[in-house]
C-alpha cells in the first residue's frame, strides 16, 4: 500500500510567518523550541512529476517525496501554507528526519527565523543555478552562490550527515560506494605488488647472502655487458659497476639483510592484509613508516632515484592502507 501524506503540511503552533532579512516572508519561532521538537510534516496533493512541472502547481509548495512523486498545492487552492515561506541558510537551524518531517537541528530560541539547507534536499532544482542570485543567509560559513550540486560539497555531508532526503541521501550512498570501491582495487593491487616485490626481495637477498662479491660481480656484469657494449659511457651503469667493486663485505652482508627481511615482512604482511586481518594494517603501517624514515635518511645521502621511487610507493601504500583499515573497522562496529 502506498504511503500517505497529509492533504496540508502541518506546522508547529509555535511557528510563525514573520518579514526575513533573508528573502520575503519567512518562518519564525514564536517560543523556544528544542532540538529534536517536529516542526512541520510536509504535505499536499501527491502527483507525478510530469505535474509538478506543468505550471498547475504553486512552484513554493513543490516538494519531491520520491523518484515521480510530488507534494504540491494547484494554483486554485488558496490554503495558506507556511512551509511555502521557508528559506535557505548555509547555516540551518533545521533539517529533515525523514523524506516529510522537519525538525528542529538545535534549540532554537523565540524570535529566530527557521531555515533548512537546500542542499540536503534539493539535487534537481537549477534556479539556483540559473538565477546566478547570491545567497543572503549571512551566516559565517555562507557558500555565497548556491546550485543543486551543493549536496556533493563535502562540508555539506559532514554538517548533516544523517539529515538528507532519503532521494539526496540515496545518491550520497552511491557515490561514496563507487568511490570505496575505487579505493579497495587500489588497495588490493598495492598488496599483490607488496607481494611481489617481496617475493622478489627475499629472493635478491638470499643470493646477495650467499653468493660472494665477485660472484656477485661477474653476474652484474654478464646480464649487463650488452648494454655496456651498446654505451660504455652510461652513468647509471658506471655507477653501479664502481659500487660493486668497492662494496665491502660487511656493507654486502647488512644490504642482504636488510632486502631479505624487508622481503619477508612484506609476504607475511601482504598474506595477513590479504586475510583481511586488522591487526595487520597497523602493523603494516608501522613497519612501512620505519622503513620509510630509513629509506628517506638514505636518499638524502646517495640521492637514489630507484630507492625514491620505493619510498613514494610505500607512501601511498601506508595512505591505502590506512583508508583500507579505517573502512575494516567501520564495517566490524
Amino acid at each position: 500500500m502506498a504511503k500517505q501524506y497529509l492533504r496540508y503540511t502541518w506546522v508547529s503552533p509555535k511557528l510563525e510567518p514573520r518579514t526575513s532579512s533573508i528573502h520575503g516572508e519567512g518562518v519564525f519561532a514564536k517560543e523556544l523550541i528544542t532540538k529534536g521538537e517536529k516542526l512541520m510534516e510536509f504535505g499536499g496533493e501527491l502527483i507525478s512529476r510530469e505535474q509538478a512541472f506543468s505550471g498547475n502547481y504553486r512552484s513554493r509548495s513543490v516538494w519531491i517525496v520520491d523518484n515521480n512523486h510530488y507534494l504540491a498545492l494547484p494554483k486554485s487552492d488558496t490554503h495558506v501554507s507556511l512551509d511555502e515561506n521557508l528559506n535557505h541558510s548555509c547555516d540551518a537551524n533545521a533539517w529533515l528526519e525523514d523524506a516529510v518531517t522537519l525538525i528542529a537541528k538545535r534549540d532554537i530560541i523565540a524570535g529566530e527565523e527557521i531555515t533548512l539547507d537546500q542542499g540536503t534536499w534539493n539535487f534537481d532544482d537549477k534556479d539556483y543555478t540559473d538565477n546566478q542570485e547570491p545567497c543572503s543567509c549571512g551566516s559565517a560559513n555562507c557558500r555565497h552562490m548556491l546550485s543543486e550540486n551543493d549536496w556533493k560539497i563535502p562540508e555539506v555531508q559532514e554538517r548533516s550527515k544523517g539529515h538528507f532526503h532519503p532521494m539526496v541521501q540515496k545518491m550520497i550512498d552511491l557515490k561514496q560506494k563507487w568511490l570505496e570501491y575505487y579505493w579497495h582495487r587500489l588497495f588490493e593491487i598495492g598488496v599483490v605488488i607488496k607481494g611481489i616485490n617481496g617475493a622478489i626481495e627475499t629472493i635478491s637477498g638470499t643470493l646477495i647472502l650467499l653468493i660472494s662479491k665477485v660472484t656477485l660481480y661477474h653476474v652484474f656484469t654478464y646480464f649487463t655487458r650488452g648494454e655496456l657494449l651498446e654505451d660504455p659511457t652510461d652513468g647509471f651503469m658506471q655507477f653501479l659497476s664502481f659500487h660493486l667493486q668497492t662494496l665491502s663485505n660487511s656493507t654486502k652482508t647488512f644490504a642482504a639483510i636488510y632486502i631479505l627481511l624487508h622481503g619477508i615482512l612484506n609476504i607475511f604482511l601482504a598474506t595477513q592484509l590479504y586475510r583481511q586481518r586488522l591487526w595487520a594494517y597497523l602493523i603494516t603501517i608501522g613497519c612501512m613508516l620505519l622503513f620509510m624514515v630509513y629509506q628517506i635518511y638514505r636518499v638524502t645521502h646517495t640521492h637514489s632515484v630507484i630507492l625514491s621511487v620505493i619510498t613514494l610507493f610505500d607512501f601511498i601504500f601506508i595512505v591505502l592502507a590506512w583508508h583500507e583499515y579505517q573502512y575494516r573497522k567501520d564495517l566490524e562496529k
